[in-house]
């Protein structure tokens, strides 16, 4: 039988993230091996057409139900990026248990969106957009806005899974929204944001989405192809406490890699 190629992209893509928290839970983690050898047995096999689209029809409908069906208790932790206070009961019917989202500087805006988390059970990787931090010769500001929704988010920490800090710091400025090919903000100058915020919030986790770390690393395309971004991110240890990652192959290895450079990361597959 001849896989169908979309199933089979299905099959591929949908190796399942790894989350560690802090309660020490992980998602198994599955090589795409099993996946290669059923490729291989069903393509030197000829079936017939219906069995082929037979296959498909059933390959969608799994598809379907795992994007509908509530997820059991057991399931890994599992949230969704740029929701809004209107989709937490419906985040929390599907079996999700944690929204990523930007807020506004408002604090009226703050207690809605808290508000309605609670109410779902949803817990939040939240954070102010516009950034409320500046490096200022070498040295991270916190502003006014930023300091309020920090001494703000502590009062509420029970909602809060972690504070979102910058999407893609490596790759973009976040003052400017360029691309930043040497590297927006360092390793070390991260680790120090990490430190600056956690003198106002304590026990504050961190999140980043960075993109695709890896291009970064020594060895990395980016370091290849631009000599300044030199060890910039040769040390990526205690950046951050939670990593959303798009490209991200899952192995036991790649996994024991990412725990060790951030403690606790939740890895987004390509979907």
């Amino acid at each position: 039988m001849l896989l169908a190629p979309g199933c089979y992209k299905l099959l591929k893509l949908s190796y399942p993230a790894i989350l560690s928290t802090s309660g020490g839970r992980r998602a198994r983690v599955f090589s795409l091996s099993s996946v290669e050898e059923m490729l291989s047995r069903f393509q030197r096999r000829a079936l017939s057409v219906a069995g082929v689209l037979a296959f498909a029809y059933a390959c969608g409908e799994m598809a379907a139900k795992r994007m509908t069906a509530p997820s059991p208790a057991s399931a890994v932790e599992t949230g969704v990026h740029w929701a809004g206070p209107v989709d937490f009961a419906q985040l929390e019917r599907l079996g999700h248990q944690f929204a990523v989202i930007s807020l506004d500087r408002e604090p009226d805006h703050w207690r809605e969106v808290f508000d309605a988390a609670e109410k779902s059970g949803i817990r939040l990787i939240a954070g102010l957009h516009p950034y409320p931090y500046r490096l200022e010769h070498g040295k991270w500001e916190i502003e006014a806005a930023g300091r309020q929704f920090l001494d703000y988010a502590q009062t509420r920490s029970g909602l809060m899974k972690a504070l979102f800090v910058f999407h893609e710091p490596y790759w973009v400025d976040p003052n400017t929204g360029a691309n930043a090919p040497c590297g927006a903000y360092s390793a070390v100058e991260l680790r120090a944001l990490r430190t600056e915020i956690q003198r106002i919030w304590p026990r504050a986790l961190i999140y980043h989405d960075f993109g695709r770390p890896s291009l970064w690393s020594p060895g990395g395309s980016m370091e290849r192809d631009h000599r300044c971004v030199g060890s910039r991110y040769a040390d990526v240890g205690g950046v951050t406490d939670y990593a959303g990652i798009w490209f991200f192959r899952a192995t036991r290895e790649t996994a024991t890699a990412a725990k060790s450079s951030c403690g606790r990361c939740a890895m987004k597959s390509l979907m």
